[in-house]
């Protein structure tokens, strides 16, 4: 069984074509999936290669392709550097071509060019790249609950200080 490449991952894919603009990679249900000839200087890579790269979108929405290794990769949490702000959120530099974009609505507090934040990559309803603050939407509470007292706000809220302060223990692998 071959695993689907997704957005914001890294993946090993074959070199479908050389054209002028870069390479296209066989990226499965994503399509042709390009990579930049900027980011191939130097190297000499035919069709039939495998390249190990990593996925994100442009801005129009089509996939592209990178031989960077991001600071961060879908579903996983970070600190990260924020870049500029705009009217719809943050923007942190992941270490990709593209910056991700941290909406609003995602921030736990407020947000300065300059600054750092922890965040969780994810995807938006439409499938797009971004990343959110609001980490407690996807942690695990470290212990189930067993009484009426464990269930109120505070048990929440210690939860929550206990899995950010101890997330990088309980991280996936690399």
């Amino acid at each position: 069984m071959t695993v689907s490449p997704k957005l914001g991952t890294r993946h090993s894919l074959e070199v479908l074509k050389v054209i002028r603009n870069g390479l296209l990679l066989d990226g499965g249900e994503l399509g042709e999936v390009l990579l930049p000839s900027r980011e191939v200087e130097g190297q000499t890579l035919a069709p039939g290669d495998s390249v190990m790269v990593t996925l994100y979108s442009d801005g129009e929405g089509r996939p592209m392709a990178s031989l960077r290794t991001p600071r961060v990769q879908a579903g996983q949490v970070a600190s990260l550097k924020v870049v500029s702000t705009s009217k719809v959120g943050a923007f942190v530099d992941w270490g990709m071509p593209k910056d991700l974009l941290l909406p609003f609505a995602e921030q736990k507090g407020p947000v300065r060019e300059d600054g750092w934040v922890l965040v969780m990559m994810t995807t938006d309803r439409e499938g797009r790249l971004m990343v959110s603050a609001q980490l407690d939407r996807f942690c695990p509470i470290p212990a189930k609950p067993t009484s009426r007292a464990m269930k109120s706000r505070w048990w929440r809220r210690t939860a929550l200080t206990w899995a950010t302060r101890w997330w990088w223990m309980i991280m996936p692998g690399e």
